[in-house]
């Protein structure tokens, strides 16, 4: 078993200073953090799969192509400037947008 799992899963109560220290640490930090952009979004063709394929590669591409600090937490993205979040979001949907025409384009050409 490792150590992690220990600590975090098992919550064995030897490692329960280890535990708080680490939690406490990852919350103050995830706190600087306040706005989110989901990383599930419902697919917008009202047809299969029920959530978007594309949009959760588009959102990772765009927060990482511009750089901005970000943490991944329970399926949504978050940043710390409400700018930084709409910049994200708006290069997202220029992703999306090419991805899903270019999609249209291989299943009309069948």
């Amino acid at each position: 078993m490792g150590l992690t799992k220990r600590i975090f899963i098992d919550k064995d109560p030897a490692y329960e200073a280890e535990r708080r220290k680490l939690t406490e640490a990852w919350s103050a930090h995830v706190s600087e953090f306040a706005f989110r952009i989901p990383m599930k979004r419902k697919n917008r063709h009202g047809s299969r799969p029920y959530w978007d394929p594309f949009w959760p590669s588009a959102v990772a591409e765009a927060a990482g192509s511009l750089g901005h600090e970000s943490v991944n937490v329970n399926g949504g993205i978050f940043f710390r400037d409400l700018d930084q979040a709409k910049a994200v979001e708006a290069l997202a949907e220029q992703t999306w947008s090419k991805r899903r025409d270019a999609y249209a384009a291989r299943l009309a050409g069948r």
